[in-house]
C-alpha cells in the first residue's frame, strides 16, 4: 500500500470518535474505497461539531463554490450528516461505526463501489 495521507488522517480523524477504529492497511483501503482524495482531507479536517461549508471552505483555504459542491458530493454518498440551521447547512462527519459503514448498506442498492468496500469488511 502506498503512502497515501489524506485517507490515513481520515483514518486517524475516525479513530477520534467515541468508537476507534484500526488504523491497518486494509481500514485505509476501504476508506480509499468510498472517498476521494478530495473528500478524504475535506473529512479528515471537519471539526467535530456540525459546521458550515463557507466555514470549511476557510479551514481548507479553498473556493467556497467548490467545497460546496465536494460536501453536498458527499452527502449524496453517504458519507456525511447535514442538517440546516436557521437556513444554513451544517455538515458533519459521522463515526464511522455505527455511522459510515451502516450508511452504505442502508438503500439496498449494489454498486461496484459498495462491492469493494463489502470485500474488506471480512
Amino acid at each position: 500500500m502506498a503512502l497515501d495521507l489524506a485517507h490515513r488522517l481520515l483514518a486517524y480523524r475516525f479513530n477520534m470518535s467515541y468508537v476507534p477504529v484500526p488504523i491497518v492497511p486494509e481500514f485505509i483501503d476501504m476508506l480509499k474505497v468510498l472517498y476521494t482524495k478530495e473528500e478524504a482531507w475535506t473529512a479528515a479536517l471537519l471539526p467535530p461539531a456540525f459546521v458550515s461549508a463557507s466555514a470549511i471552505a476557510k479551514l481548507r483555504r479553498r473556493d467556497p463554490a467548490l467545497v460546496e459542491k465536494t460536501l453536498q458530493d458527499m452527502v449524496k454518498k453517504r458519507l456525511l450528516m447535514e442538517y440546516t440551521d436557521r437556513g444554513v447547512q451544517k455538515f458533519s462527519l459521522p463515526p464511522f461505526v455505527p455511522g459510515v459503514a451502516e450508511f452504505q448498506l442502508m438503500t439496498g442498492e449494489v454498486t461496484p463501489e459498495l462491492i469493494e468496500f463489502t470485500k474488506n469488511l471480512s
